[in-house]
């Protein structure tokens, strides 16, 4: 249903605003500006900075519960500003230390999977995994107390921790709150037997993925330009190279600046048919989950409609 005819742009597009997004960010390096496409240079350049931003053990914060908090309060108004509707409940947010925060990602992680019916071995579990989590089915976002990132050297794999730097831990903290407003509108939040969870497709998946991004490149751009790097190195490696992530992105992006949708009413969707030949869109919904009536009004009208 809802099928639309859309200009979608081109990844030649995209690097165009994402060049300029890098200067803005302050990275340490100049892109390659007569070029279309991110040369070689480019994406090493973007990993070397990347890599070093977050080797840098010099903090610019510190962090407590109540800062924490004071962050989490503020980002939640920029992302439902955003979404163009509103976390009604933030999620608990818990410090740990690295070594208690591995312990209860694997436990909660391995809960949520039992929920919906994924096997998870031991031999599964990250070595390293985010230092910002969140746990939708319990309403929980864990933060380490330092930010780790896996290497690989002289073929041994090796994770760093470094404190945190600010802008580090509010590009993640914005994911998490989005995922959690996503969690929300969708009836996600706090139920492990979601319908919803239970009967994402693929293309759903990398449609959240685009949306974080979108989102998160949309407050680099606006207001953030310190996550520039972060959220162009993310766009770089997850969507340009992956021929199935890229359509999604280019969904999202078209949906929004064409169609003037809000990310919240493309959170409703299950996943889209692209036909090529005739730049059409179809958008798709799942029709057994029990809110489908309201996911499809929220989706053509807003929140709005509710209101």
């Amino acid at each position: 249903m809802s099928e639309k005819r859309l200009r979608l742009r081109t990844l030649s597009d995209f690097w165009t605003d994402d060049k300029a997004l890098l200067i803005a960010s302050g990275a340490p390096f100049e892109p390659a500006w007569e070029s279309s496409v991110p040369t070689q240079s480019d994406l090493e350049a973007i990993a070397k900075a990347y890599i070093a931003s977050h080797s840098d053990d010099s903090p610019d914060f510190v962090l407590t519960q109540n800062a924490l908090q004071e962050v989490v309060a503020r980002l939640s108004q920029e992302v439902s500003s955003l979404w163009q509707d509103r976390l009604t409940e933030i999620p608990q947010v818990s410090i740990l230390s690295s070594a208690d925060y591995q312990l209860e990602f694997n436990k909660l992680s391995k809960e949520m999977c039992d929920h919906l019916g994924i096997e998870v071995d031991d031999a599964q579990e990250p070595l390293c995994p985010p230092s910002v989590s969140l746990f939708p089915h319990e309403g929980r976002l864990l933060v380490s107390d330092v930010c780790s990132l896996p290497a690989r050297s002289d073929n041994t794999y090796v994770v760093s921790h470094t404190p945190w730097k600010r802008n580090h831990l509010e590009y993640y903290l914005a994911q998490a709150l989005a995922t959690s407003l996503y969690a929300q509108i969708r009836g996600d939040w706090k139920n492990p037997d979601s319908i919803s969870l239970n009967s994402l497709s693929c293309d759903s998946h990398y449609i959240l993925s685009a949306m974080l991004l979108y989102g998160s490149e949309t407050l680099a751009r606006s207001s953030h330009p310190e996550w520039g790097l972060h959220a162009v190195y993310d766009k770089v490696f997850d969507f340009y190279a992956n021929s199935d992530a890229l359509p999604l992105y280019r969904f999202v992006d078209a949906y929004v600046r064409s169609v003037g949708k809000s990310l919240a009413q493309l959170a409703m969707i299950s996943g889209f048919h692209f036909q090529p030949k005739e730049g059409s869109l179809e958008v798709l919904f799942t029709k057994k989950h029990p809110f489908h009536e309201m996911r499809v009004r929220y989706f053509k009208e807003g929140r709005e409609a509710f209101s």
